[in-house]
């Protein structure tokens, strides 16, 4: 027995290994991919109503389908079988947006949100199965600690991935060949999936126990005001509705109205990125001392102002700086509502609970990126807002997401919340503290990167004395340069 719960516990610390190279590369396609399909819509000729629908769409149809969640997957039992079927379908519509960068004409635009939105579709499908798979993999008392490292590995490759892909966008926009450019990186971001494809198929799957009741989307709607899963759920959904009346829009206004070029854009929006993965192992000791709740409306708080930077502001360099609070929230945001999510669903019906989820979800983002279009139609036309179009946007984006943290979040009920003792606490802990731990992570970074260094270095001395002992004992003369 003792050993078949060693080689178990084995299995599934190589799992978590897997899922963190997985995660890897899933943020190379993004980085090198998802981030740069509104410049490459843009590109092409898209209007701001094309991308909202561009990043919306998608979203929608990746939720809706989810309702037929829990009918495949009495088909298909297997969790790992179905994220992998769904994961290869992702690759194969990553290859028809590569095979879009050498063509041309009016319908490519149509095209780009067709492939994109079987991509999204694929993963949103396989994300119920993915979070109950993962459930069963880390034990609860890890899960802060593991997706907190997790989330700051990904995050870096993300960060990387993105930076690089701008870097080589300039390079070949200096040569005139700027639609080459996203050739290249759209096929790394295809061959970046098809490398985590291959991680994932490598990760064990613990055996999922059988469900003991049938739960409809109707039913679940009608349980969401007596439960706490279902105060996460409406906190998430309106949050969600205000964050995408902006979200879409950013690099529109960023590359249309701001004019940056692919390098500086790649810079200001890659940044959000350094600080989320160097505060996710912050936000993962947060949530450990004063719970999920506390750490969801903190960087809450985070979010809802970060629109508001971009409505005041258009210097690039302190977009940069108010971009580190970007990251710095939504890393807070997905660790605690990841907690959330898995501590507040039942361990039988977690993938269909997720698949429910994300279907409202789904809604929300659609509709607020619509809104978003809309409202920035009725502000041009009329000529009402001082800032401009987008950044009066931007204002409704803050207002709402504020309206989401002050007055949904704390519905949410939490054993563990602790709360926090002052607003100068509040304060701190999405300020001064994380700062010093981002600064730390620097620091631990920079000390491990120079010890497994010192490591190769001694490795190579040991191994260059061994060369040379085995060439004087074959009487052969090196050569010397």
């Amino acid at each position: 027995m003792d050993a078949q719960q060693d080689d178990l516990e084995k299995k599934l610390e190589k799992s978590k290994d897997y899922s963190i190279k997985d995660g890897s590369f899933y943020s190379v396609m993004v980085g090198f991919g998802v981030n740069y399909l509104t410049p490459f819509a843009l590109r092409l000729g898209a209007s701001v109503a094309d991308v909202g629908l561009l990043q919306t769409l998608p979203q929608l149809l990746g939720s809706a389908a989810q309702l037929l969640y829990s009918r495949v997957s009495r088909v298909v039992k297997s969790r790992q079988k179905l994220v992998l079927s769904l994961v290869s379908i992702q690759c194969l519509a990553w290859l028809g947006l590569f095979a879009l960068t050498l063509l041309s004409g009016d319908s490519i635009v149509s095209w780009l949100i067709l492939f994109y939105s079987i991509s999204v579709l694929a993963e949103s499908f396989a994300n119920p199965a993915w979070t109950s798979w993962m459930g069963d993999i880390v034990k609860e008392k890890d899960r802060p600690q593991y997706f907190g490292k997790r989330n700051e590995i990904t995050g870096f490759a993300a960060f990387v991935s993105s930076i690089a892909a701008g870097w080589a966008l300039g390079l070949f926009q200096e040569w005139s060949r700027a639609a080459l450019g996203f050739t290249v990186i759209f096929a790394i971001a295809f061959l970046g999936r098809l490398v985590s494809l291959y991680y994932l198929s490598r990760k064990f799957e613990p055996k999922l126990e059988e469900r003991t009741q049938e739960i409809t989307f109707r039913s679940f709607l009608k349980s969401l005001r007596q439960t706490n899963f279902g105060a996460l759920v409406l906190y998430n959904s309106v949050l969600s509705f205000g964050v995408f009346i902006a979200a879409p829009y950013f690099s529109v206004y960023a590359l249309s109205v701001l004019k940056f070029d692919y390098f500086t854009y790649a810079v200001v929006f890659a940044v959000a990125q350094i600080s989320l993965f160097l505060t996710m192992v912050y936000w993962g000791d947060v949530v450990n001392k004063l719970g999920s709740k506390s750490v969801l409306y903190a960087s809450g708080l985070v979010v809802a102002i970060i629109p508001l930077y971009w409505a005041l502001f258009k210097n690039p360099f302190l977009l940069f700086f108010f971009e580190l609070f970007s990251g710095l929230g939504w890393a807070g945001q997905r660790i605690a509502t990841f907690n959330l999510i898995l501590k507040t669903t039942p361990e039988k019906d977690k993938s269909k609970f997720v698949a429910y989820y994300n279907v409202l979800q789904g809604i929300a983002i659609f509709a607020g990126g619509m809104v978003g279009a809309l409202l920035a139609w009725f502000f041009e036309a009329n000529s009402i807002s001082l800032l401009g179009a987008l950044p009066a946007v931007f204002v409704v984006s803050s207002a709402l997401r504020f309206a989401a943290v002050l007055l949904f979040a704390r519905r949410i009920e939490e054993q563990e919340s602790k709360g926090f003792e002052s607003k100068t606490f509040l304060f701190k802990t999405i300020t001064l503290y994380p700062a010093k731990s981002a600064m730390y992570e620097v620091q631990s970074g920079l000390r491990r990167g120079l010890s497994k260094a010192f490591e190769l270095e001694k490795d190579f001395h040991t191994l260059k004395k061994k060369s040379d002992e085995m060439l004087n004992k074959m009487k052969i003369k090196k050569i010397e340069f």
